[in-house]
């Protein structure tokens, strides 16, 4: 057999067997030789063949697939199966004494086996991967770049693979454009992964650097609104497309009108919403022979959230974007006031103004048309008229909302209409789903949120409590507001207008309060580092979106409420109360605490006092004693000022028993505090069961019972010393000792030096 040999360098090349030569189990012998020419050989040599896999396969290993399946390809340490790639290995075992054994490289055999010339894939990253975003589903064609001029090396029998993150997948080469080309594998998580490629069947890949190139996966984009749905056929101004799943990697997106028009527009990532400009309509259409009697023509809008290439996804949102506004046959118009309603109530006393009105009519002759349905117009004077717009189904009973409807006028009954068409706009009915809150207080000024759906903005938004109506502000399709007016105490039934005349029912109800007060606060004092939680006691605590806490100069947003006695609020720092200069741990004193239901008006007349931070230097008489009975110590220390709470371990808080200025200029202490240790209880005494000598914990004081001291100061309990025998044990009652007295017993201990006494009764 003679085959091509592939050279490695000036001592060493690399043969394949030609077919059939391995194929039989066992091994065979044979003769070798090689030649530069195929003329002369050299001299030949005795060697074994022998199967041998490179790479020991596991024993429940599936058969190798090729081209690979996402997931399938390994890292090449990984590697168990010498025919990962659908090759055989062999080694050939030399059997001449003076030829030395081959030595096996498998990172070096398999390029070998598919390239006459070696490649260095670490020259050849990945730099720029085109499209560079997709879906997770994966599926996506995708064009690698590298940094070389020249693209790619490579022919079309490489076995490439592509690796995405850690996810690989089969690539091929593009021999037009030297670019390495796979499709995306499908992903789990969204995010940003690196992109690799492989030409020897994954053992080598591309390295990773800070210009390789990564591709962002993405969820479908799914689209909730188009706002506003309607807009003029002139052009111009905007719609903001709400949803979610939008791809947070660049705030640019590329917008298209009917496959047409191309703009560009902004993503908002807070939002979760984007802004495409508006082209004109006649950009899109052409004019029309009978566009005066066409309604509102319909737009289809796509986006794509990445460029060149772009990816568009057909934005189809409920009610989608229409242009209306009709081209009149003269340069005249009428002016809509209000321009809109909702669909299912219609009612809404719509203002005409333009000019030539007919006046003086008889009763009926003057007509509105909504569409095909006639109205009783009343004219006011040549340039005003009014008139009531009726409900959608009326005009139309399979017309769905947002929908847009010709409005012309009529002098003689109807017989004749004017060629001016204007447009009055049924948007869909408001959905109110909660209120927040649904209580105020009596005297007004609560803010209330209207949430739900299919919200829409008009000029005569408004809201109705009972009788008291009050503007409201349109915020989101989903998200409307209201301040309460002054009310009566009681319970209000809630409606809303889109239109100013005609308010609807929304089946729910704000129940005022009587005037709120604020009782007391709890604790009244803490440290000047602020972070302390406040319980503020009340009456008819009104638990608003804007409900606020001040101390001093400072409001802030309240933590919590509980309920309308309860609302539970953080102290800021004392620096901020105070609004002054930074005094750090200097600042203390006291400021007014109040609260705020709509962020603007505060009340109440509480106060809270900012302390020092507290600090244990020492105790006296010295940091231990017994754990069976109570005893009095004084803590000698900074800032302690009454009152204050001393707390051993977790054991019960228990205020001091005396605080007062420390006068003793050998020690650091401005104060101290006489506090009550307490009794170990018998349980904590025993560690694994067995009772010990003595415990070590630590004690901490708090100005307010609620923040302690981090300092942890030592304290020992210790079991009481018992006495057993005194030797001598009898002396003369009239005569003074000679020498000393041995006293035995059990657990004696020093808990600070000259502090043995002995006490005799």
């Amino acid at each position: 057999y003679i085959v091509e040999a592939v050279f490695l360098n000036t001592s060493a090349c690399m043969c394949q067997l030609p077919p059939g030569v391995g194929s039989r189990p066992g091994y065979g012998r044979g003769t070798l030789t090689v030649s530069l020419e195929k003329v002369h050989w050299a001299m030949p040599v005795d060697i074994a063949i022998v199967y041998e896999s490179v790479f020991p396969p596991l024993p429940e290993e599936p058969p190798p697939v090729w081209p690979p399946l996402p997931h399938s390809i390994r890292a090449p340490f990984n590697q168990t199966s010498s025919n990962i790639t659908g090759l055989q290995m062999y080694k050939a075992s030399a059997m001449a004494a003076n030829l030395l054994p081959t030595l096996i490289n498998s990172s070096r055999i398999l390029p070998m086996l598919y390239s006459s010339w070696p490649i260095d894939i670490s020259q050849y990253p990945v730099v720029r991967c085109e499209p560079s975003m997709g879906l997770i589903d994966g599926n996506v064609t995708v064009h690698l770049h590298t940094s070389e001029r020249s693209g790619f090396p490579g022919r079309a029998d490489f076995l490439i693979v592509c690796r995405f993150g850690s996810v690989a997948t089969p690539g091929r080469w593009n021999a037009t454009h030297r670019t390495i080309d796979c499709e995306t594998p499908q992903m789990e998580a969204t995010g940003t992964y690196h992109v690799q490629v492989s030409m020897d069947a994954g053992l080598t890949f591309s390295p990773i650097t800070d210009r390789t190139a990564t591709f962002y996966y993405h969820r479908h984009p799914e689209f909730s609104l188009i706002y506003p749905p309607l807009g003029s056929v002139v052009g111009g101004g905007s719609v903001t497309v709400s949803g979610r799943h939008f791809p947070n990697v660049s705030a640019t997106v590329i917008c298209r009108w009917n496959q047409t028009v191309v703009a560009i527009g902004r993503l908002d990532f807070e939002t979760s919403s984007f802004q495409c400009g508006v082209p004109s309509k006649f950009r899109v259409l052409p004019f029309s022979a009978s566009e005066a009697e066409a309604p509102g023509t319909a737009l289809t809008l796509e986006v794509s959230f990445a460029r060149a290439p772009a990816a568009f996804y057909s934005v189809r949102a409920p009610g989608g974007f229409s242009q209306h506004g009709l081209i009149s046959a003269r340069e005249a118009h009428y002016v809509l006031s209000p321009r809109q309603t909702l669909a299912s109530l219609g009612g809404a006393n719509v203002t005409i103004r333009g000019t030539n009105f007919v006046t003086g009519l008889p009763r009926g002759f003057a007509l509105c048309r909504f569409g095909t349905v006639e109205v009783v117009a009343y004219v006011a004077n040549s340039t005003t008229l009014w008139c009531l717009a009726p409900p959608l189904a009326e005009i139309d009973l399979g017309a769905l909302a947002p929908a847009d409807v010709h409005v012309q006028l009529s002098f003689d009954l109807g017989n004749s209409y004017s060629p001016i068409l204007a447009a009055f706009s049924y948007v869909e009915d408001f959905v109110v789903d909660a209120l927040s809150p649904d209580m105020a207080v009596s005297g007004g000024g609560t803010l209330i949120l209207i949430i739900g759906s299919k919200f829409t903005d008009s000029p005569a938004l408004g809201c109705k409590f009972g009788n008291e109506t009050a503007p409201a502000t349109f915020i989101s399709s989903q998200v409307m507001q209201c301040t309460t007016p002054p009310l009566m105490v009681g319970v209000h039934p809630f409606k809303m207008t889109l239109d100013g005349v005609e308010y609807f029912d929304t089946g729910k109800s704000v129940t005022t309060l009587p005037p709120s007060t604020l009782l007391s606060l709890y604790p009244t004092r803490g440290y000047f580092s602020g972070g302390t939680e406040i319980l503020v006691n009340g009456t008819n605590l009104v638990n608003s979106v804007l409900l606020q806490c001040q101390f001093g100069q400072a409001p802030l947003a309240a933590k919590d409420w509980f309920d309308s006695e309860h609302v539970q609020c953080t102290a800021p720092p004392c620096d901020v109360a105070m609004g002054g200069q930074s005094r750090g741990e200097e600042c203390e004193g006291t400021v007014q605490v109040m609260l705020s239901f709509n962020g603007l008006d505060f009340f109440g007349n509480l106060t809270y006092e900012y302390v020092r931070r507290q600090r244990i230097v020492d105790v006296l008489p010295f940091p231990a004693g017994r754990w069976d009975e109570p005893m009095n110590v004084t803590l000698l220390g900074t800032g302690l000022s009454p009152p204050v709470y001393c707390r051993w371990l977790d054991l019960e808080v228990t205020p001091a028993l005396e605080v007062g200025i420390s006068t003793d200029p050998s020690t650091p202490a401005d104060s101290y505090a006489i506090c009550t240790a307490p009794a170990l209880p018998e349980e904590r005494r025993l560690v694994g069961g067995v009772e010990t000598d003595g415990r070590l914990g630590y004690l901490e004081v708090s100005a307010n019972s609620i923040d302690f001291t981090s300092d942890r100061t030592q304290w020992f309990f210790y079991s009481p010393p018992a006495v057993s025998n005194i030797s001598p044990s009898r002396v003369w009652h009239s005569l003074p000792l000679q020498g000393s007295l041995l006293i035995h017993g059990t657990r004696f201990r020093v808990i600070a030096p000259s502090q043995i006494t002995c006490k005799w009764w």
